[in-house]
Parts: C-alpha cells; sequence; structure tokens
C-alpha cells in the first residue's frame, strides 16, 4: 500500500507541474495578445487579457502592464492599484533604486 501512495504523489506532482506549465504557456500568449491590443490602442482588451492572464500564472510583470493598460484608459485609481501590487508582489525589480540605511553618497 505505501508503494500505491508514493506512485501516486509522483503522478500528482508531475500532473501538476504540467498544468502550472500549460498555465504559463497560456498567460504568455495571453500576454502576446495583450501587447498587440495595447499597441493598437485597445486598452480594454489589453487589461481584459492581462486580467485573465494573471489569473493563470500570477507573474507580478503582467500587474505593471496592466496598471499601463489602465492607465491608456484614463482609469487612475485602478492603475494605482495595479501598479501597487506590482511593488508588493514583485521580488527583485530591475528598475527599483535600493538605498541602504546610512549610507552616503
Amino acid at each position: 500500500m505505501p508503494r500505491v501512495f508514493i506512485v501516486f504523489a509522483l503522478l500528482v506532482c508531475l500532473s501538476t507541474t504540467a498544468a502550472l506549465a500549460d498555465d504559463r504557456d497560456k498567460a504568455l500568449k495571453l500576454f502576446e495578445d495583450s501587447d498587440k491590443a495595447y499597441k493598437a490602442g485597445k486598452f480594454e482588451k489589453a487589461a481584459d487579457l492581462l486580467r485573465e492572464a494573471y489569473g493563470l500564472y500570477p507573474e507580478p510583470l503582467l500587474l505593471y502592464n496592466l496598471g499601463r493598460a489602465q492607465e491608456g484608459l484614463g482609469d487612475a485609481r485602478g492603475a494605482l492599484e495595479s501598479y501597487e501590487r506590482y511593488l508588493k508582489d514583485a521580488k527583485e525589480l530591475k528598475d527599483r533604486v535600493r538605498s541602504s540605511a546610512g549610507s552616503r553618497r
């Protein structure tokens, strides 16, 4: 019985990994479609695609792009919320300047 449980657990892990990769691929396609919509000035469509992509694969960069699309729509409040979530959720931001306490330049 324990051997069956181990095999089952491995199958569940493998299927979960495959599902995550599939969701990531779908999210990437949605991101690419949102980029095209954004460049065409279709900000509402871009925002909808980015929300869907984030629901599949919560990559913080999608929140940043959602904020940009919301700005294009004139939705300042929505854009601010998206940017704040991006800053909160992103582990490492290449464009963020980090200052250390007490350092002087």
